[in-house]
This record gives C-alpha cells, structure tokens and sequence, in this order.
C-alpha cells in the first residue's frame, strides 16, 4: 500500500471511530460504518448535489469490491444511502466486515481527493467532522519524527 492510500485508510478509520465514539459504541467499528456515510452524504450532497454523491459512492464500492468480493451485497439507494454491510457473509468477523466499510469510505475519499483536490478535500470532510483538525495535527507531529 502506497503512502497515499496508507493515508486515506487512516483516515476513513478514523472518520468511522469518531462517528462509533459518538454514538458511544467505540468498540464496533462496524456498527458505525453506514451512520458515517448518512452523516457524508448529508455534508457531500449540498456541495456535490445528490447525482453527484450518488455516482461517487457507487465507484467508491466498486473500486472497493476489487478487494472485498463480498461487498457485492452492497447497495447504493436513489437517495444515496449505503446499505448492506449488514448482510456480510456469516462467515466474516464483524472487523473483516468493518475492514470492507473502511475500504468503500477510503475509496470515496481517494476520489474526492483526486476530484477537488487535497485541501478542499479535507475542508468538505472537517465540515462533517471537526475533529479531523486534531488528526492532521496528530499525524503531522508523528511524521515530523521520521
């Protein structure tokens, strides 16, 4: 994995956990994977319009069925909502089903990036999230001891 994707994996997880320790379920990624994209697709649909969220996730699973076969049973609403993860093979741990979420959200914000740009990126996600302020700060402290 490229330092790029290494870096929107980090962070999709940690967009999923503020939404898991908001909800007060910091333990189950997994539980918080569809409340974090309803809480996207209300902040990307006003800036992108519902067509254009619509077709941006709709590439984010696509992208991330390559991966995680299994996020076939995935399915995009008209509305925009992500749905499905519940209906991940009973063979799967809840963290081998997290880790499918993760990957779909890492996706859509690798397109976002590659669309509007890393700054305006991280503006439109810091809109929905005003946390990500801390993990940048975090991050590049960790990076300046490298």
């Amino acid at each position: 994995m490229d330092q790029d994707s290494q870096a929107v994996t980090e962070l999709a997880v940690f967009l999923i956990s503020q939404e898991a320790e908001s909800t007060g379920k910091s333990d189950e990624l997994l539980s918080s994977v569809e409340p974090t994209f309803e809480r996207l697709r209300i902040h990307l649909s006003g800036r992108l319009g519902k067509g254009g969220y619509l077709a941006l996730l709709k590439r984010a699973v696509a992208l991330a069925i390559v991966d995680y076969p299994w996020l076939e049973c995935l399915t995009v609403s008209d509305g925009g909502t992500l749905c499905g993860l519940d209906l991940a093979p009973s063979s799967l741990s809840a963290s081998q089903a997290a880790a499918g979420g993760i990957a779909v959200l890492a996706s859509l914000i690798g397109l976002l990036d590659t669309f509007i740009g890393r700054d305006l990126c991280l503006r439109v996600l810091q809109s929905g999230w005003p946390g990500l302020t801390n993990f940048y700060t975090d991050s590049s402290q960790g990076d300046s001891h490298e």
